[in-house]
C-alpha cells in the first residue's frame, strides 16, 4: 500500500472511529520491538498519542482500545502518574513523553497523517510479574528499548 492510500486509510478509520491503530514489526534481518501505536487521538480528543512496546499487536490494540475509551470519557493521561484498571492483573501502568526528535522514527505514519502539524506521544510502561518498571534496577528487560525514547 502506498503512503497516499495509508494516509487515507488513517483519516477514514479518524473520523469513523476517532483513531486508528498501527502496528510495526521490524524487518527480517533488523533489530529492535514490535510496538503499536494510536493516530488520530491529538485531532480527535487533544489527547497526545499512545505508543505500546513488545506486545501481540492484537493484545496492544485491546489495551489501546480501552485507553481510547476512557479518553472519549474525559480520561487524560499524564506522564509519570500510575493508572490502574487498563491492563488486567492488577497491574498499574506508567506513562512516559516520546522525545519530539524520536516521533518521525517511531511514529512516522502519525508524522504523515498530522502533515506538520505538532502532535506527541505518550509510551506506556508496565511491570513485570515483580511489579517492577523497566527503569527500575531489577525490571523487565522487555520494554527497555522504549526508555531510549522517552524524555
Amino acid at each position: 500500500m502506498n503512503n497516499e492510500k495509508i494516509v487515507t486509510k488513517m483519516r477514514s478509520d479518524v473520523q469513523r472511529f476517532g483513531w486508528h491503530c498501527l502496528s510495526v514489526r521490524p524487518r527480517d534481518g533488523e533489530t529492535g520491538s514490535d510496538f503499536t501505536y494510536t493516530i488520530g487521538l491529538s485531532e480527535t480528543f487533544g489527547h497526545p498519542e499512545i505508543m505500546i512496546f513488545g506486545l501481540d499487536n492484537s493484545v496492544s490494540h485491546a489495551i489501546l482500545s480501552e485507553c481510547v475509551e476512557l479518553i472519549r470519557n474525559g480520561a487524560t493521561f499524564r506522564t509519570d502518574v500510575e493508572y490502574p484498571d487498563i491492563v488486567g492483573g492488577n497491574y498499574k501502568v506508567v506513562f512516559k513523553a516520546v522525545r519530539k526528535d524520536c516521533l518521525p522514527e517511531y511514529f512516522g505514519a502519525a508524522v504523515r497523517f498530522y502533515n506538520e502539524q505538532d502532535f506527541r506521544g505518550l509510551v506506556m510502561f508496565w511491570p513485570d510479574k515483580q511489579y517492577c518498571y523497566p527503569w527500575q534496577e531489577q525490571g523487565s528487560t522487555a520494554q527497555r528499548e522504549a526508555l531510549d525514547i522517552v524524555e
